[in-house]
């Protein structure tokens, strides 16, 4: 190996540093928060001068309530929990009605009947910690059922642990023909910590689908045990396939860092296609981007199209439809403008309305049928609102997935929700973002020298924008995502589902 691609290679490995697990599959979320416990205040002593009568017989304690009552509360619980519906999610999570003890009984049959219903108990028993839900959890895990309802069971078993959880989610990575499920399983086990847990992520490395392989890396990555440095070495060296390579030197890195990176170079060096794809990660990341010579129209309308992969997942986007707009109005307004335009086969679009249905729409708006759910159902979820139902001076908003919109703001918040954007309007969003710097020389000044944007703008007396044309504005005539937006965009779709990028 020659000394200038081992040192280039090695600058790969350092700027991954920065990076590491950034894109791997999510770890489960935390516990959803308990309700406020209820005090009862001790009753005064009663005054020793008092006498005390005999006590009269007590009435028989009233029946409890049947436990049908909940059966919407739960219907609801489980659609929102489903369609993750955050929104409503968080509203139902806050108000649970008043459950007895007698109820969970024929709560925990539930789990093996209607979806709604079953995937409402799951999430019910995660929020309240009930340990006594974990075997029919398990139950419903091991027996063949909607993939939907399975990733609920996963992360409330995940959440509940205990020795039955760890054992059903060994099971299901083990047994379950789902590959989905299997990457959900190994996703979830790294808080559990044991040695069959880490045995059976190691076991994982070899599993016959490269998304598990590179999750089960991740995961290992993740509980960091003695060990797991070469054991993922290992598992490099045996991996053929590129992606998995490169997800393994990059779980690898996060373990063992500095110490790790002699021996992840010699193995880089022997599969030039991985390290390739370190490479694009990087630059993705880093300001080369900027730097590169575009031409005036490659940030147009209208740009050569980015033909779908179908060996990559698509994303979805999900659509409440509220003021009455239909799939394909919502596919003329986002795929309409530069750069969407050229991947509208990388998206589909589903109506909320109509889950669990896997009836979907092309970029185009027109139907789908049977578009299997997938790793990225949801990513943006547009709620379509009246303009007269927000506040006055506001023209929608983005709570972290969720963007709640009307037709002049939804490419903005579709710039916040899926590519996390920041506001480019004064006093706009505080929070650090690809079109937000601070100081004047901005890393997007080659876009400046090529006369593709102008000198950035001072926003406020915080951040500097590139543009002050540009759909992060959110004035209603601007018709653009600036060069710096549409950039981000290019990555966020390349780090997501492996699109190509057009440069």
């Amino acid at each position: 190996m020659t000394k200038p691609r081992a040192i280039a290679l090695g600058a790969v490995l350092l700027l991954i540093g920065i990076l590491v697990l950034r894109f791997a599959l999510p770890s489960p979320p935390p516990p959803a928060p308990r309700p406020p416990a209820i005090v009862i205040p001790p009753l005064p002593d009663r005054p020793p001068s008092v006498p005390v009568a005999a006590p009269s017989p007590s009435p028989a304690p009233p029946e409890p309530p049947p436990a049908d009552r909940l059966r919407p509360y739960i219907e609801k619980l489980g659609r929102a929990r489903l369609l993750r519906d955050r929104r409503t999610l968080d509203e139902l999570r806050r108000k649970p009605p008043p459950i007895f003890d007698t109820d969970r009984e024929p709560l925990r049959a539930w789990v093996g009947g209607d979806l709604f219903l079953a995937a409402g108990v799951a999430e019910l028993a995660r929020l309240f910690g009930w340990q006594d839900a974990v075997p029919a959890l398990a139950a419903a895990l091991g027996r063949p059922g909607h993939e939907l309802l399975k990733d609920v069971v996963i992360e409330s078993l995940a959440s509940l642990g205990g020795d039955a959880a760890e054992t059903a989610l060994l099971s299901a990575l083990r047994n379950d023909a789902d590959d989905g499920i299997r990457l959900r399983c190994v996703a979830a086990l790294p808080g559990f910590h044991g040695a069959e847990v880490y045995r059976c992520l190691i076991d994982a490395l070899r599993d016959p689908i490269p998304r598990v392989r590179s999750a089960a890396a991740a995961a290992l990555a993740r509980m960091n045990a003695a060990g797991t440095v070469d054991a993922l070495l290992r598992a490099l060296g045996e991996e053929r396939d590129p992606s998995v390579q490169a997800d393994l030197a990059v779980s690898t890195y996060a373990v063992g860092g500095e110490a790790s990176r002699e021996p992840l170079v010699r193995l880089l060096e022997l599969r030039p296609e991985s390290a390739e794809l370190l490479r694009l990660r990087v630059r993705l990341r880093d300001d080369s981007r900027y730097r590169r010579p575009y031409e005036r129209g490659f940030f147009e309308p209208g740009g050569p199209s980015i033909p779908y992969d179908g060996t990559k997942p698509r994303i979805g986007i999900t659509i409440e439809e509220g003021a009455g707009v239909t799939p394909g109005e919502i596919a003329i307004l986002l795929f309409g403008v530069a750069p969407l335009d050229r991947y509208r086969g990388w998206f589909y679009l589903r109506k909320a309305d109509e889950f669990p249905s896997m009836k979907a729409y092309d970029g185009y708006g027109n139907p789908l049928d049977s578009v299997p759910y997938g790793d990225f159902e949801g990513t943006v979820f547009l709620h379509f609102r009246d303009p007269a139902s927000f506040a006055k001076g506001i023209l929608g908003y983005t709570k972290g997935c969720h963007a709640y919109v009307q037709g002049t703001s939804l490419l903005h918040e579709f710039g916040h929700a899926f590519a996390k954007l920041g506001d480019e309007y004064a006093d706009g969003s505080r929070d650090a973002a690809a079109n937000l710097f601070q100081q004047p020389a901005a890393p997007w000044m080659p876009l400046v020298t090529a006369q593709l944007l102008p000198v950035p703008q001072r926003r406020d007396a915080d951040f500097y924008v590139p543009s002050e044309n540009c759909f992060l504005s959110n004035k209603p005539e601007h018709s653009r995502y600036c060069p710096v937006c549409q950039l981000e965009i290019h990555a966020r779709m390349a780090e997501m589902c492996g699109a190509p990028l057009p440069w």
